[in-house]
Parts: C-alpha cells; structure tokens; sequence
C-alpha cells in the first residue's frame, strides 16, 4: 500500500548521501553501471558515492566534503570525468523523462514538475509542481477571489464568510415582495419602497379596526370602507368639539383669575411705585443735603487749614522777635505782576490796576494798583481785600514786602518792608510810596515787575 508523502521533497537528500553532511552523489542516478576502472577513480572511497568535487587525498580520491579538514589538492581530470557522466532525474519513479550530463542535474531538479513542494499560498498542500498552477487556479483555499457581488478581494476559504456580509450582496426582501434587492439598499427598500410594508389605516386613529395593511392595499381598503371611515370621522369629531367647549371654559375660567390677578399686581406696582418716588423724593433731598454740607465742611476745613498757618507764622514772628520777619522767613504768598510800558500807562492815565489775584490758598482775592502823583512825583503802591475768609476784623495785620524790578536797566529794584492792618472793605489801602529816580531817565517805556510778597498774622 503506497504511503501518502507528507513534507515535501529536498533537491539535497534526492542528489546526495547524507553522512554527517551531504557529501558525494547517489549511484543510483547514472543512467549506466560504472565499469571497474570508473569505480576504482570516480569513486569516493569515504562514502562510496560519486566524488562531488573530486580532490587528492592520501592519494585517495574523495569528495572535499569527506576530507575532514586533511591537505588535499583539486582533482581537475577526475572532476570532468564525474561532470560528464550521463544520468537520470532521481525523479524517474514519479515518471519523470529527463536525462543529462550530471554537471545540469542539480538545475534540473530544482525545476523538476514532478518535484514536491509547499504552495506558494502558504495553505501548506504538498504537490508536484505542474500541479502548482492548477492549484493555485481552482483548488487552493488560500487564493484571492472576487466577490462576484462587490468585487472586493477575499481568500477562497472566506468567500461564504464574506457573503454573509458584502454590502453588494441580492437578498430576498424578507416582507414577501417578491423583489430582490442589495443588503446595503435593503433597510431603505423595506421603510420606503416595499409595497407589502405594513401599515396602518389612515383612519385608525380615528376609530378604524384596521391597524396593519399591506402599502399595495391602502387604496383599495380605503375605496372598501368609505362609509365606516366617515363614520369614525363624524365620532370623532363630535368628541372633539366636546373636548374642545370644556377646553374652552377652562381656559376662560383661568383667562379671567388671571385678569384679576394682573389688576391687583398693577395696584402693587402702581403702589411700589409711588413708594419708590417718595423715597427717591427723600434720597434726591438727602443727597442736596450732603453735598450742602461737604461743601460747608469743606470751607470750613480750608479756612481753618488758613488760621493754623496764620498762628503758625505769627508764632514763627514772635519767636525771632522781631517788628519785621527775618530774611530766612518764607513768605506766605507772593504774586507776581508784570507791566509793559509802566511810563506810558502812567503819563496817559496816571492808574493801573492789576488782575485780581489769590492770596491764603484761594481764599482772599485781592487787587493792587499804581498812581503816580505829579505833585509829589511819586509813585503810590495800594492794595485791597474783596473777599471775607471769615475770620475776626478786630486786630487783623500782615507783613509785607514789596518789590519793583525794572527789567529794562540791568533788573534794577527797590524794596520796601512794612505791615498793614487788613480791613475787608474793599478800600485800597496805602503801604509803599517810590519815587520817580528810582528810573532811569533814558527809559521812558520800562517793563516793570511789581512782585508783592505777604505774611498774615492774627492776634
């Protein structure tokens, strides 16, 4: 009984003996017996096969293989002699015809049809390799086929696997339409276009008994049982009205509660609202209020900010104990006033008078001003209050110290020094008098600075 092969063949172990490594040729696959003298120099005599690239040995001749690492030398004459010899397909018992020199033997079997190998498919099948092709075309399970529905590739041993699922695949419609539609379409076919979908009556939410009808059947049923559906409708309706009078005084019932309760919320807020005025009416008051008495506040902290630095010159003054402040004493306030063309001013209208200006931080406005005496060619320096700062009348002074600089002749100037009583009348009052040399007479147009300089006491 014939065994069934189950690796496949090796080029090697059909060619050559395997003694500890393949070694030399099988005598088996020469066509004709080797006569004596051909077997004394062919022969390996290590393994008594073909000598496979014959060498000197111990003047033996062997295979290089079964020299075992012993010196030798290339045997040239004996490696032709063993090239041409003439032999057959070690195959020959699977009827394979080929014969040849041995040198192409080795080439030969490699291409061998009646060779075993794998599949190339890795299905592990052993065959010969003429077969291969067939395989590969009908039987292999491992070959890629097209789906014959969607054209994709897949192994043969997965195509039932894959129409299970191809989205290509033609399914009968499962409602029994009798049409054959693609599994990827069946979902829309079946909700959509199907004339056996079940549906209900159009009027069975109206009181028809019908709840399941075939789509193809919607017309005739509704053309059968026009009568019945009217019916429904007329029931239905009279419901509805029905419902629709309760809803209606329900609704008017609420309409009204809810009229009421707006009338009574508008009263609150009408109400809310003229609290809300009052109160606004108090707060607007009592803002009036706070501002009148910030700013009152305020004045009073800037006028007794003024006294503190009163007494503290005058504490300054008695402590240097002098009728005049020393040098080193700065003044409480100066104002600066500059005058163009003093002689015309003078000549013309024998009186100027300054702006009015600031003294005590801004809480006395004050106003100076210049006459000129043609009898007593002098020039006279007078000065007056326009403003309370609210402090007592009685025994109120000041020191003062003014200052003419002609900025016309090298800033020649004169100084004068004195005190004044301050009397909130608004008269001038007198406190310097210079005389007209203090000019030079080839100037008649000077500019001149009056720069007046003051220190308040209060006693």
């Amino acid at each position: 009984m014939a065994t069934i092969q189950t690796e496949p063949d090796s080029p090697d172990n059909l060619l050559y003996i395997h003694i500890g490594g393949y070694r030399g040729y099988k005598q088996d696959i020469l066509t004709l017996k080797l006569t004596k003298l051909e077997n004394k120099f062919l022969i390996c005599t290590e393994c008594h096969g073909i000598a496979r690239e014959a060498v000197f040995c111990e003047g033996k001749t062997i295979c290089t293989l079964c020299t075992a690492g012993k010196p030798h030398e290339p045997n040239d004459d004996v490696r032709e002699s063993v090239n041409g010899l003439n032999v057959i397909c070690p195959l020959n018992y699977r009827s394979c015809e080929w014969k040849g020199e041995l040198r192409h033997v080795e080439q030969h079997v490699l291409q061998c049809d009646h060779l075993l190998i794998l599949c190339n498919q890795e299905c592990s099948t052993i065959l010969t390799q003429y077969g291969l092709i067939e395989h590969n075309a009908k039987s292999c399970p491992m070959r890629k086929l097209p789906c014959e529905f969607c054209k994709d590739l897949c192994l043969a041993k997965n195509v039932n696997n894959h129409l299970t699922k191809c989205p290509a695949y033609i399914l009968d419609c499962p409602q029994g339409c009798m049409e054959r539609v693609r599994r990827d379409n069946m979902n829309e076919h079946t909700e959509i276009h199907c004339e056996m979908k079940k549906e209900p009556c159009l009027y069975h939410e109206f009181g028809c008994k019908t709840n399941s009808i075939a789509k193809r059947d919607v017309q005739t049923h509704q053309q059968e049982y026009v009568v019945s559906h009217q019916q429904c409708l007329y029931q239905q309706i009279k419901l509805s009205n029905k419902q629709l009078i309760i809803k209606t005084a329900e609704i008017k019932g609420r309409a009204n509660h809810l009229e009421k309760v707006c009338d009574e919320q508008k009263e609150k807020i009408v109400n809310l609202e003229n609290v809300c005025s009052e109160q606004k009416e108090k707060i607007d008051n009592l803002e009036k209020e706070i501002t009148t008495n910030n700013k009152d506040l305020q004045i009073f902290v800037e006028k007794q900010n003024v006294e503190n630095r009163f007494i503290r010159t005058f504490m300054n003054l008695l402590m240097t104990n002098q009728e005049f402040p020393s040098e080193n004493i700065e003044f409480f306030d100066k104002f600066d006033w500059d005058i163009t063309d003093f002689w015309y001013h003078m000549n013309k209208d024998q009186k100027i008078e300054s702006p009015i200006f600031q003294l005590y931080d801004n809480c006395l406005q004050c106003q100076a001003t210049c006459k000129y005496s043609i009898l007593t060619n002098e020039i006279l320096i007078r000065i007056r209050c326009l403003t309370d700062i609210a402090i007592p009348q009685k025994n109120q002074f000041c020191y003062y110290k003014v200052q003419f600089i002609n900025t016309n002749y090298e800033n020649r100037s004169m100084v004068k020094k004195g005190k004044i009583d301050i009397v909130i009348t608004g008269d001038y009052i007198s406190i310097a008098t210079f005389e007209r040399s203090f000019w030079h007479p080839a100037f008649q147009n000077d500019n001149i600075l009056f720069r007046l300089h003051l220190i308040p006491t209060l006693l």
